[in-house]
């Protein structure tokens, strides 16, 4: 246990304006966005694949030769091309060119909806963030006026001005201030690493 050393200090805490990303740069930047663009691409190679398919295709050929027949050798060559239609598959490869077109746009739609998702959680994340940043400022002030009560009613017990029962309360009343106010900082530092989590 001598060698674990804490290296944050909760007291330390920056604003969370020192940690803003704008949400639709850092959607655009997250593996998951990389993942929707490559399932779009893929579609939209699959769709080219298919219309290659269904595309007259050419072919051209060329032989050369030697003979040598009884000491009389000739040389032949031969050229030849060759022309595909596929007249036959049309229908089915309109019909395969519709289901592809159906997948490639459920594919992009898919991509915009879980695109505008991370935004929306990104920008869930950033409000968490301030929320809790807020909540800590109260809970600053709760303490600070909770210890300043507690000092006064100190040096009021002191000079005989109140009884022992409302030094106790104000203590009382500081340390539950300073819990809340510890709890604050740890809620904002966890709101923080899950903003940041999800931002760097």
């Amino acid at each position: 246990l001598e060698d674990i050393r804490l290296t944050d200090e909760l007291s330390d805490l920056l604003p969370p304006e020192n940690y803003y990303r704008v949400a639709e740069d850092v959607a655009a930047g997250l593996e998951e966005t990389k993942l929707l663009d490559l399932a779009v691409e893929s579609k939209r190679l699959e769709k080219r694949m298919a219309l290659g398919e269904a595309l007259p295709q050419i072919g051209v050929g060329v032989t050369y030769g030697y003979n040598n027949v009884i000491d009389k050798g000739s040389m032949n060559g031969l050229v030849f091309g060759m022309v595909q239609i596929p007249l036959s598959d049309w229908g089915k490869t309109a019909r395969k060119m519709q289901r592809l077109d159906a997948q490639m746009q459920k594919a992009e739609n898919d991509r915009l909806y879980l695109q505008r998702q991370l935004v929306l959680q990104i920008h869930k994340l950033w409000l968490d963030l301030t929320a809790s940043w807020e909540k800590l400022q109260v809970s600053e002030e709760n303490a600070d006026m909770a210890e300043t009560l507690m000092t006064r009613m100190h040096d009021q017990y002191s000079a005989g001005m109140v009884a022992v029962s409302d030094l106790l309360q104000a203590q009382t009343q500081f340390a539950q201030a300073e819990s809340d106010l510890l709890d604050s900082r740890i809620e904002y530092r966890t709101a923080l690493q899950a903003y940041l989590d999800r931002t760097e």
